[in-house]
């Protein structure tokens, strides 16, 4: 659902002018697909340990980094994802779990 009017032409092109293309912003505002998340390096590589279930610090442990290394990249997880939880963020990571990565 758009949260503008689709008949206002003169603003949705102002918008379409100023906000990235593929951005969640762009999506929501102008009523578009919103693009799909998409996960850094070492955020995939936490992904699968998340949807298994493990605790930050089994992750930690299994990838051979910082449980606080682990907390930060989960924490961008969720925001990538849009979700506020890990339940969710499991839920959602098995939708898009080939999404592409981003350069580092």
């Amino acid at each position: 659902m758009a949260i503008i009017d689709p008949d206002d032409h003169a603003t949705l092109s102002k918008l379409r002018e100023i906000l990235p293309p593929g951005s969640l912003c762009h999506a929501r505002l102008l009523g578009e697909a919103e693009p799909e998340p998409q996960l850094t390096p070492r955020q995939a590589d936490i992904a699968p340990l998340l949807i298994r279930g493990l605790s930050n610090k089994e992750i930690a442990r299994r990838l051979d980094v910082s449980h606080f290394t682990v907390r930060n990249q989960v924490s961008q997880i969720l925001r990538a994802l849009n979700v506020t939880t890990r339940h969710a963020a499991r839920d959602a990571l098995a939708k898009v779990q080939a999404a592409p990565l981003t350069e580092r």
